[in-house]
Formats: structure tokens, C-alpha cells, sequence
């Protein structure tokens, strides 16, 4: 201690001959000043302090004892160095050291006047710009804040654990969960009430204990997140008021049910819409079939629609109206397709589920006017106008009329009425004992009568119809009459279809018959495939017998086939996969016949007429009615030519052909165009150059420059064509002498005769309450 006195004494001593005799002879003359006498017995006086104690006392000869320096002044401060601070970053304008917690007043307003010291790295304010306990005046709230100047958050802390958190990410974090009894956020006058986190990715808005929603997206997002009302289950109402409704929506706690449009919904019901002057608008949708769910996925039975679609038909069409789910069908509610008979009628029955009657041994009675007009009876039996046969499926009795029965239909191919017998009886009886008709059929467009059989038969000719005249004169076993002109669709006499049961028929031959009275046609025939599983099919053959010998298969039989295919593979060449629509076959003496095809399709290639014949015309001869032969020129090739003229022009002419007739042809390597010149001039002589099919050049030899005329012909080839449904390509470019079709042999005939037996029936008249006779 002895020694840190003696070192402290002879420093001060040192200060004080430091200011007394070094420091003004260190001042230039011009800045010399007096030391005042005051200032050097406080150093004298601060010098004897120090020598008696390790404190320094300033305006005081008795400092504080738990301070180094203590200043006392009435009417005087302590000046810290004022330097001018530009970056508040750097030491300058300091020098010789950057020593921490150097005390300076910083001048410069850019960087804010007042004190700084400096804490290592920067210089920090030590102005009065922080928040006061007790708050602050004079703050601008667009200067001022509570807050980091750095990329770090802002926490408030009591009992210095962590509450809140402002985040650097626009977020203010609260660093607790709260619970239902102390919500985290709340309010001062209310501390039950508020809202708190109750589980992961979950929050709870709270009122004294009782938890009125909770928003819940612990599922991880998508369709499973959750708000939910009183998810607590208390006795808790829940209401939704409107601007003229104040229980617009009311759910109410007590009794578990909904109320809409009131705050009391009746205790039996779980939806009460109270309204007196709006309905329930169920949803609209547009359903395209009962038996198919769309629009609509995955409907639950019993859910409810109102269609808005005219759609289907038959048991699955819908129409507008309201529709349930029964589970796998949409049912109608009223009308068709629903549960009950409707008086607009049903559609979409089943006679497996639905039906008109009874399901006790009760007979069914129709009445009109109060009156029993139809019955039938509990074991199955009918019948209209009077009582039942016992042993008649339906009775028909209407005294005084024209008819006992009418059956009428539209379809396309059922019938008015029909008879079926699975016995040796009749399918269908027709019985008049006066003068009129035992059975008359009447179309007015179809079939007066229709027969069929299915029957193969054996010696004996089988058809579904048999016409058999068995009266001596003016009999007729078929007689066929159209009596009227057709005008705009045909009327045929009589037909005949082979092969199937539909026929087409011809759009511009409108009058077809066997009797020769029919101008155009006399026989529609048409044969039913397919064609190409049969191989031989014609829809017609007619056949001139030369010999009179029916059974005969004779070669010089004319015939001629219409509408037909023919597949005989015969080696070499035979008819194989030959389509026509007609063939032609002249018979004769020899059987070196003449034969053609025409409008054939023979190996993929079409022919307008081939055959074994010469192609020819008739013209007029020399002489008054005298008539000559003429033959067409033909070609192992398919061949197109044309004709034109030209005229050098000064040695050379180009000709253009025409659009038509190359967009038709084929020109290539393999297929060159052929073109022959006739000079109609004197010049050298021409060649041809730059052939193609679209045109060519000629050039007159040795270079000349004639102007002669002259004419052309061409020949091309037949381009190949496409079909535009099939695709199918027609080679007609590659054929030279193809293979030809050949003669279609006779078919063998074979002898039946129509001999069966035509018994008479008869009917006997009935009478009510008996059994229905022959």
C-alpha cells in the first residue's frame, strides 16, 4: 500500500509541473494562456488527495469513497472530447486505439448527435431514444419503435420466461398453448374467454370452460380439414342471423334438431323450415337413364333428385321430376318408372315385380259408367261383353257390332293379330258359314296375309303360305293384284325373298307384278347372305327349260342371274369371289354359248361388261332399215386415250392435257406415256420430250423453227383407285391379260310335288258359360 502512495504521489506531482511548466511553453505564444488560479489548487488540492487516498475528488477534498473520481460543481458540467462521427461503423476520427467503451459527443448530425461510446465494432448511442418504464413523449410513430434493427426476432418475456415472439418472417408467435380454463389470448375484464391451441395444427375458441369451435387441420390439409361448432358436445345453440331473419339458420342444442326460419323447431322433426311463403328446392341434375348413376357418384339409397333431362327409353328412360336411389336404380316418384300406376302411364316395369291385379284368388273387374265391361278371372281366364269360356284364354262378345275383334298394330314387324297352336290344331281359325270371307287380310301397306313355316318337309313341297284353288273353272291358286299406279314408293304384285326376312326395295321402279297389266317391272327378288358365308347367292335366276325336261341340268338352258356372287374355285381359273349384278347366258344349240357379266367385280377389279363376246354397237346401214355391226378396238391393257391438235412455234410447241384426263392416269418409269404426232406441215420432223401426266413438248428436229400445225393422241395407263369406305385399293395400272371369269354352270334341279291333304274346319257356334268348340 506504502508503495502504491508513493507511486500515486510523485504522478501527481508529475500532472501538476506537467501543467505548469511543460504545457505552456508547449503552446505557442499566440494561444498561451494563464492557468487560472483556481484550476492550479485543484490540482495541487487533487494532488495532495491522491497522496493520502486511491480516490480523486474534483470541486470536493472528500470523494466519495466507492468512486475513482468524484466531481462536484453547483453551476459547472463535465465537457466529454466532441468529435465529428461520419460512419458510425468505423473508429475515425479516433486515433492511436480503438480501446472499448471510449466515451465521446459525437457533432455530426447525419449520424445523430449526442453521446457514443464505442462497444468493439461500432459506436453506440447513449442518447435518451429508449422506451421508459413509465412510457415516452414526443415519439413519431413512423420513426419510432420497439423493435431490431438486425435480421433477429423481438421476444417479451415475464419472470424472464419467453411469451411472445415477433419472427423475422411477418409472424407474431406466442411461445405457450394456453388451455380451456386460461386461454392464451384473452382479455383482462374476461379471462375465460379467448382462444388457445388444443392440439397439433389445432385451435379452440373458449368462453368460461365451454368450447365453442374448434379449427382442426391436424389431418394434414385437403378434404379431411374441419371446422367444427361446439365440438365439446354441450347443450350449446348455434343460430345464423340475416338481414330480415334474425334464426335464418337455428340449430338447436337441446334437442338436437335443425330449425330453419325459427328458433324453436318442433322436437319431432330434424329439419323444421318454417317459412309460409318459400319451398325446398331440391337439387337439379340432369340423369341420363334409370339404371345409371351419372350424374350423380356413388349415390347413397334414398338420395333424392329432382331430374331436369329428357332422356333413354323404354324401363330406363327418365323424364322431369323428382327421383330416389333405390340402390341400383333411379325410381320416379309419379309416373314413369315409379312404384304405382300412373294416370299419365309407366314405363320401366318389370313382369317380374309389376303388375295390375290382385295377389289373392280374387277376380279383377274394369268397369265404365259403373258397369263390368272386362273381367278376369282368378285362374287366368278373360273375357270382354260377356262371361267367361272356361276353356278360352279370352272371350270377345259385343253383340250388334261389325267386329268381335280388331287387332291393330304400328311395329315393324309384329301383327294385329296372332294365333299360336304348339298341338296339330290351327294357329289361327277363320270360319264364315254365310257369304263372306272365312279369313281376309288387309295391309295398307304390308302384308294383307302373312304365312310362315319353319318346317323342312320331305316329299312333299312345304311353304308358309299355300294358295290352293280346288274349284273347277276360274280357280286360282295364288292370285297377286296391285290395283292402283304407284306414285312414290313401290307397289309389287308379288315378291320373293330367299335366304332371310328382309327385303329392300326399289325407289324408282314403283310398279312391280306377275300379271302382265304392270307397265315396268314384273318380279322383285331378293336373297338374304350373308353373301360371303353362302358363296353362291343371286337375289334372281330365271332358267328357259331347252329341252322341256324340268329336271334337266342342260347347258343350253338361257338363264340369266341378277344380283349375285359366285365362288366356284374351279381349277385353273374358275368364278372364284366374282360379284355381279348381272349375268347373262345365252344358251343354245351348241354349248359353245356366248356369256357376260355385268357390273362385276371379279378378283378385286372392276368391269363395267366382261364376257367371252365381242364388244360392238349397232349403226345405221347403206340402206332404209338396214342395221350394222360395229366393234370396239381392245387392249390386253387398261388404256386411256385422248385426242388434241397443236402448232410449232418456231420449232417447238408445249401441250398441256387436260386436268381431268391426267388426274385419271398413271405416268411413270414403268408406265410411260405413249404420244403419236401427224404433221399437218412441212418441217425437219418433231420428237417428244418432257412426257409426263400433266403434259409433254414437241420439238422440231435439227433445231428448226417451223410453224406447222399439227395433231396428237395419247395413251396412259388406268390409275389405280382407292374405295372411300374400305380403303380397298383397285389395281387397274399392273393388269395385262388377267384371268377371266368363267361360265357359271347350271344347278341340278330336283322334283317335289304339293299333294298334302287340305282338310275343312269347322267351328260350331258357342254359347255363354260353355266350352269353346271346333
Amino acid at each position: 500500500m506504502l508503495k502504491f502512495y508513493v507511486f500515486h504521489l510523485i504522478f501527481m506531482h508529475f500532472v501538476v509541473y506537467w501543467h505548469i511548466i511543460v504545457v505552456p511553453n508547449l503552446i505557442p505564444t499566440t494561444m498561451t494562456t494563464k492557468l487560472p488560479q483556481k484550476n492550479l489548487l485543484t490540482i495541487i488540492a487533487l494532488s495532495l488527495s491522491l497522496t493520502m487516498a486511491s480516490q480523486v475528488g474534483i470541486g470536493t477534498i472528500t470523494p466519495d469513497a466507492g468512486s475513482l473520481l468524484d466531481i462536484e460543481s453547483p453551476d459547472k458540467g463535465l465537457l466529454i472530447p466532441r468529435v465529428s462521427i461520419d460512419n458510425l461503423n468505423n473508429i475515425a476520427p479516433i486515433t492511436g486505439g480503438a480501446t472499448e467503451s471510449l466515451l465521446v459527443y459525437n457533432t455530426n448530425t447525419t449520424t445523430g448527435k449526442g453521446f457514443y461510446y464505442w462497444d468493439g465494432s461500432q459506436w453506440v448511442n447513449m442518447n435518451s431514444m429508449d422506451w421508459k418504464l413509465r412510457g415516452n413523449l414526443g415519439t413519431d410513430e413512423d420513426t419510432d419503435f420497439v423493435g431490431t434493427l438486425d435480421n433477429e426476432a423481438l421476444t417479451f418475456r415475464t419472470n424472464d420466461i419467453e411469451r411472445f415472439r415477433v419472427a423475422n418472417d411477418d409472424q407474431v408467435l406466442a411461445m405457450a398453448n394456453g388451455s380451456a380454463a386460461r386461454p392464451f389470448y384473452s382479455w383482462n375484464s374476461d379471462q375465460t374467454m379467448g382462444f388457445w391451441k388444443s392440439g397439433n395444427r389445432q385451435m379452440d375458441m373458449v368462453i368460461n370452460g365451454s368450447t365453442f369451435f374448434n379449427a382442426n387441420a391436424n389431418t394434414g390439409g385437403g378434404s379431411d380439414l374441419e371446422w367444427s361448432f361446439n365440438p365439446g358436445g354441450v347443450d350449446m345453440n348455434l343460430r345464423v342471423e340475416t338481414d330480415n331473419n334474425a334464426n335464418s339458420l337455428f340449430v338447436s342444442g337441446e334437442e338436437d334438431n335443425v330449425g330453419l326460419g325459427t328458433n324453436a323447431p318442433d322436437p319431432s322433426a330434424q329439419l323444421d323450415m318454417a317459412s309460409i311463403n318459400k319451398g325446398i328446392l331440391i337439387n337439379r341434375v340432369s340423369l341420363t337413364a334409370t339404371n345409371s348413376a351419372s350424374p350423380i357418384t356413388a349415390p347413397v339409397e334414398g338420395l333424392l333428385v329432382y331430374n331436369t333431362n329428357t332422356a333413354s327409353s323404354g324401363s330406363t328412360e327418365v323424364l322431369p321430376g323428382f327421383y330416389y336411389w333405390d340402390g341400383s336404380k333411379w325410381i320416379a316418384m309419379g309416373g314413369t318408372n315409379g312404384r304405382d300406376w300412373s294416370l299419365e302411364g309407366n314405363a320401366g316395369t318389370t313382369t317380374a315385380d309389376n303388375f295390375m291385379g290382385t295377389t289373392d284368388a280374387t277376380d279383377i273387374v274394369t268397369k265404365t259408367n259403373n258397369a263390368e265391361r272386362m273381367r278376369i278371372s282368378a285362374d287366368g281366364n278373360a273375357a270382354i261383353g260377356a262371361g267367361i269360356y272356361t276353356n278360352a284364354g279370352l272371350r270377345v262378345n259385343k253383340s250388334g257390332e261389325d267386329y268381335g275383334v280388331v287387332g291393330e298394330s304400328n311395329s315393324v314387324s309384329g301383327g294385329g293379330i296372332a294365333g299360336f297352336e304348339s298341338g296339330s290344331g290351327d294357329g289361327v281359325i277363320g270360319q264364315n258359314t254365310g257369304m263372306g270371307t272365312g279369313v281376309f287380310g288387309y295391309a295398307a301397306n304390308n302384308y294383307g296375309v302373312l304365312g310362315l313355316t319353319p318346317y323342312t318337309g320331305g316329299a312333299y313341297l312345304t311353304a308358309g303360305v299355300v294358295a290352293w284353288g280346288s274349284g273347277a273353272n276360274n280357280a286360282n291358286g295364288l292370285l297377286a293384284v296391285t290395283s292402283n299406279t304407284a306414285t312414290t314408293q313401290q307397289s309389287i304384285a308379288f315378291r320373293a325373298i330367299s335366304g332371310g326376312t328382309t327385303s329392300y326395295s326399289p325407289t324408282t321402279v314403283l310398279n312391280i307384278g306377275v300379271n302382265s297389266n304392270s307397265p315396268e317391272l314384273a318380279f322383285y327378288g331378293q336373297t338374304e347372305g350373308p353373301i360371303t358365308t353362302y358363296g353362291n347367292l343371286d337375289a334372281a335366276e330365271f332358267t328357259t327349260n331347252y329341252t322341256g325336261i324340268q329336271t334337266d341340268a342342260d347347258a343350253r338352258d338361257p338363264r340369266a342371274k341378277f344380283a349375285g356372287r359366285n365362288n366356284n374355285a374351279t381349277t385353273p381359273l374358275g368364278t372364284a369371289d366374282t360379284y355381279y349384278g348381272a349375268y347373262l347366258y345365252s344358251g343354245g344349240v351348241s354349248s359353245n354359248a356366248s356369256y357376260a357379266y355385268a357390273g362385276a367385280r371379279h378378283n378385286g377389279v372392276n368391269y363395267k361388261i366382261i364376257g367371252n363376246g365381242v364388244v360392238s354397237t349397232i349403226v345405221e346401214g347403206a340402206n332404209a332399215n338396214d342395221k350394222k355391226v360395229m366393234f370396239a378396238p381392245e387392249a390386253p391393257e387398261i388404256l386411256f386415250e385422248d385426242y388434241g391438235t397443236g402448232q410449232l412455234i418456231n420449232g417447238s410447241a408445249s401441250i398441256n392435257i387436260d386436268p381431268i384426263f391426267a388426274k385419271n392416269i398413271l405416268v411413270d418409269q414403268n408406265h410411260p406415256l405413249k404420244v403419236f404426232i401427224q404433221l399437218e406441215g412441212d418441217c425437219n420432223g418433231v420428237y417428244v420430250k418432257n412426257k409426263s401426266a400433266t403434259g409433254f413438248i414437241v420439238k422440231e428436229l435439227q433445231g428448226g423453227s417451223s410453224n406447222v400445225n399439227f395433231s396428237w393422241h395419247i395413251v396412259a395407263n388406268r390409275k389405280d383407285e382407292t374405295s372411300g369406305n374400305t380403303g380397298e385399293n383397285i389395281a387397274y395400272s399392273t393388269l395385262r391379260f388377267p384371268d377371266a371369269p368363267e361360265v357359271i354352270a347350271p344347278l341340278d334341279k330336283i322334283a317335289s310335288n304339293v299333294d298334302k291333304t287340305m282338310g275343312e274346319k269347322t267351328i260350331s257356334p258357342l254359347s255363354e258359360n260353355t266350352e269353346f268348340e271346333r
